[in-house]
């Protein structure tokens, strides 16, 4: 490889691993509010089944 070139081409190397990694971080910190929303509701929904099944054969609901 030409000498001339090998600095940009580290430039260039680093620059692209920079920008990855500041668009990550920004992505992590723009969904992670989704990320507990979702979390919680799936908690949520596992907590409630069991009611949500007696329910079900207390009224004679459908099977799916």
């Amino acid at each position: 490889m030409n000498t001339a070139t090998e600095p940009r081409e580290r430039f260039r190397k680093g620059f692209v691993l920079v920008m990855t990694l500041a668009y990550a971080s920004m992505f992590f910190l723009m969904i992670s509010d989704f990320a507990v929303a979702l979390l919680l509701a799936a908690v949520f929904s596992a907590i409630a089944y069991p009611f949500y099944s007696w329910l079900q054969r207390v009224w004679g609901g459908r099977q799916y």
